[in-house]
C-alpha cells in the first residue's frame, strides 16, 4: 500500500469491489486511507478448511514411531531470500534450534508448506531450501525431513499431530491454530501478527530481522510453561473464527 505503483491500482481497482474483507487492523487501516466505503472485517477462510480421514492416514508415515514431543518447522524461501540481504543466518538458526531440541530428545519434523515437487524454482517452492537445510541438520533419529509435496488437508492433519509449531509460512500458521497448535512466527508482515492478534499470540512473532536461536528458543519455553491455557485459548478462539467464517460465506452467497 506504501508503494506509489500499488497505490494507483488501488484506487482504481478496489472501489469497484462489491465487497472487501480486511482480515486485521493494520490492513483495514490501509483500506480506510483509500476512503473506501465497501470493507468489512473478516478472518481467513483457511480456518474453515475441511479435511477427511484419508488425509490423516496419509501423513501418519511422516510422523515420528516415538511417542514423545513433536516440533514441526515449516521454513520459507521468502524469509530466507529476505534474511540473505540482510545477512541473517536463517537456516543456520533453525539448525541451531533443531540441534537444542533433538538433544533433549524432542523429535522434530521439517516440512515444506509451499511445494512444486520436480521443480528447481523458488517461488512458492521450499522444496529446494528444505533440502539445504536438510544438508546441515544434525544426523539423528529425531530429525525427520519431509520432501514431498502434500494437499492443503495432509498439511492440516501432519500439523495437527505437532505439539508446537515453527513457521515463516502463512498457511501453515494458520492450519497450526486451527487445530490447537501453539505457533512461533518467524515472519515478514503484518499479516501475521493480525492473524495470531485474536488468540492474544502477538509476542510470538519475530520479525525476521529481530531473528535469532535464542528469541525463537525463549518463545518456545514460554508456550511450554504456559501449555495448557494456550492450547485452550487457541482450539477457543479458532471454533469461534469458524462460527463466524459460516455467516460471511452466507453473507458472499446473498
Amino acid at each position: 500500500f506504501n508503494h506509489v505503483l500499488n497505490r494507483i491500482a488501488a484506487k482504481m481497482i478496489l472501489p469497484r469491489l462489491r465487497l472487501i474483507v480486511a482480515r486485521g487492523d493494520t490492513t483495514q487501516k490501509y483500506l480506510e486511507k483509500l476512503k473506501l466505503t465497501n470493507v468489512v472485517r473478516g478472518f481467513d477462510v483457511a480456518f474453515s478448511l475441511k479435511t477427511d480421514a484419508e488425509d490423516m492416514n496419509s501423513v501418519t508415515k511422516f510422523l515420528p514411531s516415538s511417542k514423545g514431543r513433536i516440533i514441526g518447522i515449516s521454513p520459507s524461501e521468502v524469509v530466507h531470500k529476505l534474511c540473505q540481504e540482510r545477512h541473517i543466518a536463517y537456516l543456520e538458526t533453525l539448525k541451531q534450534c533443531v540441534e537444542a531440541w533433538v538433544a533433549t530428545g524432542v523429535d522434530c519434523v521439517i516440512f515444506p508448506h509451499s511445494a512444486r515437487q520436480g521443480s528447481s524454482k523458488t517461488h512458492n517452492n521450499d522444496l529446494p531450501l528444505l533440502r539445504l537445510l536438510a544438508d546441515i541438520l544434525p544426523k539423528s533419529p529425531h530429525v525427520h525431513v519431509i520432501t514431498e509435496e502434500l494437499s492443503a488437508g495432509q498439511l492440516r492433519m501432519l500439523i495437527s499431530k505437532f505439539d508446537l509449531l515453527i513457521a515463516s509460512r502463512f498457511h501453515a500458521i494458520i492450519s497450526g491454530l486451527a487445530t490447537g497448535v501453539p505457533v512461533v512466527v518467524i515472519g515478514w508482515s503484518h499479516k501475521y501478527a493480525e492473524a495470531l492478534a485474536p488468540f492474544e499470540l502477538d509476542a510470538f512473532v519475530i520479525a525476521y530481522w529481530d531473528l535469532s536461536s535464542y528469541a525463537v528458543q525463549k518463545r518456545v519455553e514460554k508456550i511450554e510453561e504456559s501449555r495448557p491455557g494456550l492450547v485452550a485459548r487457541i482450539q477457543r478462539v479458532s471454533a469461534e473464527i469458524v462460527r463466524d467464517n459460516v455467516k460471511f460465506f452466507d453473507r458472499l452467497v446473498e
